[in-house]
């Protein structure tokens, strides 16, 4: 019988697959792992989110008190007319008087500033009287339809001596004004932003007392600062205005009103949100 060799080869060349399977075991592993570490956190923190932190929130208020150093007050020239070329005109004239007052007075020609110009279209009916005869019956002549235009331009003005507020008012009416709209009082940019910057410091200031006394009636420490909310108020303005116009505004403008300007308030509002432990 005759005996058949096999020859066996013996390969010494690496495996590729061999270095890939022990990653990804490693790697199934670490999944097993993180999975049961979330499961166990999840179960002691009451079911919720492994990654949610718990958390406080406390306010702080302050406000900063200063006088007024600007007046800011709108004004219209108002016209009508059967032709809207004079009606413009009209306007354009009584305008640049109100301006060249003005600047007389003192006010520099950038607080001046227009801030609508608006032409509308008028139609109405005239009145008539018909007439009644007895034994016959009312005679009305025919209607006729009056169209006109209304010419309006609308000024700002910051007056920024407060002690020429109410003679600057009586002013522009006498040099055409119909209408002052309002009057508001405000504090410049400068100071402004300076009196905000104390008022939201001294609330921070606020809440982080709060958070401190918080956390030790709560029995928790304090960890980072989480989030950071602020609402703040601008000054507040007192309102004053004309609402006639003709002569019934020149003769209520006639002694020059007392503008009392008050004071204006800053608030800043914070919220601080800090993580507990």
């Amino acid at each position: 019988m005759e005996q058949e060799t096999k020859n066996v080869r013996m390969s010494l060349e690496p495996n590729p697959q061999g270095p890939i399977k022990y990653f990804m075991y490693l790697v199934l592993l670490s999944l097993f792992v993180f999975l049961g570490v979330s499961a166990k956190n999840a179960l002691e923190r009451g079911g919720r989110d492994p990654l949610e932190r718990n958390t406080i929130s406390v306010a702080g208020e302050a406000k900063r008190f200063t006088k007024p150093d600007v007046a800011i007050a709108s004004f219209m020239v108002r016209q009508e007319n059967a032709s809207l070329k004079t009606a413009q005109d009209e306007v354009s004239t009584l305008t640049n008087r109100v301006v060249e007052y003005l600047k007389k007075e003192g006010v520099a020609e950038k607080d001046i500033k227009s801030t609508s110009f608006n032409i509308y279209p008028q139609e109405r009916d005239d009145s008539y009287l018909c007439t009644y005869t007895p034994g016959t019956e009312y005679k009305c002549p025919p209607r006729k339809t009056i169209k006109t235009y209304i010419v309006e331009s609308t000024y700002e003005v910051k007056m920024r001596d407060l002690g020429k507020v109410g003679s600057l008012i009586s002013g522009v009416a006498d040099a055409g004004v119909n209408q002052i709209g309002s009057l508001r009082f405000t504090v410049g940019d400068a100071v402004f932003e300076k009196l905000q910057k104390e008022a939201r410091d001294e609330a921070i200031s606020k809440a982080r007392e709060e958070a401190k006394k918080l956390s030790r009636s709560l029995g928790v420490r304090l960890g980072d600062l989480v989030s950071f909310n602020e609402n703040g108020s601008f000054p507040i303005y007192n309102n004053f205005g004309y609402g006639k116009g003709g002569s019934a505004m020149l003769e209520a403008a006639a002694p020059s009103p007392v503008v009392t300007p008050g004071e204006s308030e800053i608030t800043a509002n914070v919220t601080l949100t800090y993580e507990i432990r």
